[in-house]
């Protein structure tokens, strides 16, 4: 079996199509052109392209015990910058989002009103091509 490295995920091209949203012939492709690391597993079937995704990264929490790494205060201002800019983005984006609420509640009133007012002038249309010509002589 070949060795591969176990700090990354290695899937079939198939899957990472899939993941990325391009067809397999698109990763071969890219695979070719160096875009994305590949390694080809011989199997008792044939063998197999494997595609290298870079496996998730777990949360580090630091706990009381754990020497681990502790987010500086530079960081943590960054985040509440961050948090505060995606904050008002939302915010600007519900204001948004109700406005054109209200004004597709507004077309739709008066698509409501243009509809009436054309099946009246259709049936009063319909009403005078009923008559005769010559009644009105």
């Amino acid at each position: 079996m070949h060795n591969l490295d176990e700090r990354y995920e290695w899937i079939g091209t198939r899957e990472a199509a899939a993941r990325l949203g391009v067809s397999p012939s698109t990763i071969e492709r890219m695979i070719r052109k160096g875009e994305v690391t590949a390694e080809r597993v011989e199997r008792p079937g044939g063998s197999r392209l494997l595609v290298r995704f870079d496996r998730p990264q777990e949360p580090h929490r630091a706990t009381s015990g754990d020497a681990g790494p502790i987010e500086s205060d530079a960081t943590s201002q960054a985040r509440q910058a961050t948090s505060d800019a995606l904050t008002g983005l939302l915010a600007a984006s519900a204001v948004t989002i109700d406005r054109q609420a209200q004004q597709i509640a507004d077309l739709s009133e008066r698509m409501g009103r243009a509809e009436a007012e054309r099946d009246m002038l259709r049936a009063e249309l319909e009403r005078s091509m009923s008559r005769r010509w010559w009644r009105f002589w």
